[in-house]
């Protein structure tokens, strides 16, 4: 019975990985523990269609301090 609870853990472990490669469309893979940079997030920003290419490149020129307060007053 414990062997079953086991495999079935293994199971659910897979089929989530699964859907969430499906839904969101990026790889699991180890590369994906590497810390994200500003201009990654920005592409994938671009990529989505959330800012245009023009706001991303504005977003990149500013500070952190600024992007914090900006996203504060949202």
């Amino acid at each position: 019975m414990l062997m079953g609870l086991v495999l079935f853990g293994i199971l659910l472990n897979i089929v989530g990985k699964t859907i969430m490669v499906l839904l969101f469309g990026e790889s699991l893979t180890e590369e994906s523990n590497a810390p994200a940079t500003r201009e990654a997030i920005l592409k994938m920003m671009v990529q989505r269609k959330w800012v245009s290419e023009r706001r991303a490149y504005e977003i990149e020129l500013m500070s952190e301090e600024e992007i914090v307060k900006r996203f504060n007053t949202l």
